[in-house]
């Protein structure tokens, strides 16, 4: 009793659920059902005005929930699965079809069907080409004879008229095929006037135009389906594919290691600065290239930019940024960043003034700073800095390093605020000074008067009272003279 009381409740359940059912589900299932249908009859069986019906379908389609499209005027809608299906069988065993028929069955625009076969193609449920683009023939090729047209493609810089003769290669070895029907051959005659001989070469002509048009065809159709990738030459006379590009973009960019865009362009018949920034950006992510895009439309390897520097640097212990960046054509962000990563490596030693529109090596810093902190009895590092106007960082650094090289010859310090350098012996004086001047000195009151650290000051105070230049001792940072 309970099993069919939960049963009628469950079907009362479902039929409300089916009563509220939205239009969009509703449709769905009706299209699902029939496969095709008209727009008014299938309004009136579902319940809905006509217009109703029909703004739903179309934003069904809009949003992609269903697939399909109006046909007869958009009185009626047929699903993508339906023509598709079509499309298949009749393809299924025919090397060579007419796809006419089924545009008239559903009355399709020829762009319309082809767009079925295109989304075919792109899925593998179909393979081929079609022929001249005003025609209703599409040729279903196989696996294999795919894979020769693609390997034909990437082998080299394609000829259209040659690829198109390739094709057509394809196209003889099926024996219903009639050749005559894709491009006619003109035979020449052994006599002719002047004015045949004019027709001859207007026919040679419209042959190659054709020829060419066909060839193009069918690339593009490979590149929309992504079977390929690749570009046209300006006049259209060329395809070229990506491999191709890359193998002899990479080659070419090694041999020549500076290459001008235009000379690419001309070289690899790439057509625009963009595309060309496209192929060595891929080169740079995946074959380890090395370089930099330059203001002139050039692209330049590393290993130049870096031998420039190095070069110009050991003919002179400064550069000129803004006329290093005019000469290597570069932005200046990009000239400085280079210069820091070389230093980081110890391949440059130097550092940049405050505006960075200098670079010194250190040996011009060095002979700068050197005499001066060699004759100061006590000096405030600022000083040292006018001829070169360096970063604050960079200048104490700088300094710091020049005092340690040369501590045996500067015998100095810099004090523990890096603003000062001092003689030690102009320090020993002034310590003494004050140490003698009372009879407990903190050394923590000191370091604030001299601006040097506890640690420093117990060194120099140990050495005045080795020297018998004082006398006291030291207990827990305080000094006592004795």
């Amino acid at each position: 009793m309970l099993k069919k009381f939960k049963k009628k409740i469950g079907e009362e359940i479902d039929r409300i659920k089916e009563d509220l059912e939205p239009k969009e589900l509703l449709i769905k299932r009706y299209l699902e059902e029939r496969g095709i249908a008209n727009i008014e009859l299938m309004a009136s069986d579902l319940g809905l005005l006509t217009s109703v019906a029909k703004i739903t379908l179309e934003n069904m389609v809009e949003n992609e929930k269903i697939k399909g499209m109006f046909i007869y005027d958009n009185k009626e809608f047929v699903l993508l699965q339906g023509i598709e299906n079509d499309i298949l069988a009749t393809s299924e065993d025919a090397f060579k079809f007419n796809f006419k028929e089924i545009m008239e069955k559903y009355s399709l625009s020829l762009t319309n069907i082809r767009r079925v076969i295109i989304n075919l193609i792109s899925e593998g449920r179909i393979r081929g080409f079609f022929d001249l683009p005003d025609t209703y023939i599409f040729y279903n090729i196989s696996e294999d004879e795919e894979k020769q047209l693609i390997d034909e493609i990437n082998k080299q810089k394609l000829n259209l008229i040659h690829f198109s003769e390739f094709v057509k290669d394809i196209i003889s070895t099926h024996d219903d095929v009639d050749l005559s029907a894709l491009i006619e051959v003109a035979e020449k005659p052994e006599e002719q006037t002047s004015d045949e001989d004019f027709a001859a070469l207007a026919e040679e002509v419209i042959k190659e135009a054709n020829e060419k048009k066909f060839a193009r065809s069918i690339l593009e159709l490979f590149l929309i389906t992504n079977k390929i990738k690749g570009n046209f030459t300006r006049d259209y006379d060329y395809f070229v594919s990506d491999e191709i590009v890359l193998k002899e973009l990479l080659n070419f960019i090694k041999f020549t290691r500076e290459i001008s865009f235009e000379d690419v362009e001309e070289e690899l018949a790439i057509i625009s600065p963009e595309l060309i920034k496209s192929y060595i950006e891929i080169l740079e992510r995946n074959h380890g290239l090395e370089g930099y895009f330059t203001e002139d439309d050039s692209y330049v390897l590393k290993d130049v930019i870096d031998e420039t520097i190095l070069n110009t640097l050991q003919a002179c212990d400064d550069l000129n940024i803004t006329e290093l960046q005019q000469q290597l054509k570069l932005n200046k962000d990009t000239l400085i960043q280079i210069m820091k990563e070389l230093a980081e490596k110890d391949k440059i030693d130097g550092c940049f003034n405050a505006t960075k529109d200098k670079f010194y090596k250190f040996s011009k810093i060095k002979n700068e700073m050197f005499n001066r902190l060699l004759e100061a009895k006590e000096i405030e590092i600022e000083e040292l800095n006018s001829a070169l106007n360096l970063a604050e960082n960079d200048l104490l650094q700088n300094v710091e390093r020049i005092v340690s090289m040369y501590r045996k010859q500067l015998r100095g310090v810099l004090t523990s605020d890096g603003k000062t350098f001092i003689k030690e012996e102009t320090l020993d004086f002034r310590l003494m000074d004050l140490l003698n001047s009372r009879d407990q000195t903190s050394l923590r009151d000191l370091e604030q008067q001299v601006r040097l650290d506890v640690e420093t000051l117990k060194g120099f105070i140990q050495h005045l009272l080795e020297l018998g230049l004082i006398s006291g001792k030291i207990e827990k940072d305080i000094y006592f003279k004795s």
